[in-house]
């Protein structure tokens, strides 16, 4: 990397196109040098704060052994509708010898595959100024949107030292379902169990939709069919984006006038 500026109060001229160079500028501006440990940041600087170019170096020679292990996931939903965003955690423990520091580069990296920007960019970064020893965690949280298209994706993170390699294990695998790429039933009504009535419930095997069977209830009360879920199951659709579907079947319509 070669860097040629101007000064001394020399004037302002066209410089000489060359093929080699990747910026240029004809105007007033500075440089400066930032060392942070072993990062350097050469940045050039217009006199009215625009930046023409910042260019980051780092000495890959490592005061310690990089690794991590993984400890936990979350808020992470198992469902989502496309666009939809939701704020995650990852957390990692920092179980080599070197300090993890925002200067040198310590980021959380996306995984299957491997630098995918799929539901975020593909590098979580820590916060200015921030460092984790040794034996100490790191939280990431951050907001993953989901795809327009609706599929199956994977969320699976991994630490990486920029510009030095990745590190440690992976954050468990968890499978992302977006829109329609599978239907979820919240039960298939195939048995009487966590069902109540005030009327006889039973299983009819004939007259089914889904599975093996279907809840059939015989009587004249109006509480047919009641079941809680707990824990409450939660579907990740909003009150504006969620349909609940349902089959109800009546025998014998007349005995039902509101029913058209």
């Amino acid at each position: 990397m070669h860097i040629t500026t101007g000064g001394g109060g020399a004037p302002l001229y066209a410089p000489a196109t060359r093929t080699n160079i990747v910026k240029m500028s004809n105007s007033n501006h500075f440089c400066k040098v930032d060392i942070d440990g072993n990062t350097m940041t050469f940045t050039a600087e217009q006199s009215d704060g625009t930046i023409i170019e910042s260019i980051t170096y780092i000495n890959a020679t490592s005061s310690g052994t990089d690794n991590a292990s993984f400890v936990s996931n979350s808020n992470v939903p198992s469902t989502m509708t496309p666009g939809q965003t939701a704020t995650v955690s990852v957390t990692m423990k920092n179980t080599g010898t070197s300090t993890w520091a925002t200067a040198n580069s310590y980021k959380l990296g996306s995984q299957n595959p491997p630098d995918n920007t799929i539901l975020y960019s593909n590098r979580v970064s820590m916060n200015a100024g921030e460092s984790i020893a040794p034996g100490a965690n790191k939280t990431f949280t951050f907001d993953i949107t989901a795809p327009t298209t609706p599929g199956t994706y994977n969320f699976q993170w991994k630490m990486v030292h920029d510009g030095v390699a990745w590190f440690g294990a992976q954050s468990t695998n968890l499978p992302i379902v977006v829109g329609n790429a599978a239907v979820v039933y919240l039960d298939k009504c195939d048995a009487i169990t966590s069902w109540s009535s005030s009327n006889i419930l039973t299983v009819n095997t004939t007259d089914k939709k889904e599975g093996t069977g279907s809840l059939q209830s015989v009587g004249s009360a109006t509480n047919e069919f009641s079941k809680v879920f707990s824990p409450a199951y939660n579907s990740g659709a909003t009150l504006t984006n969620g349909v609940l579907k349902l089959w109800y079947y009546i025998s014998d319509v007349t005995k039902s006038p509101s029913v058209k």
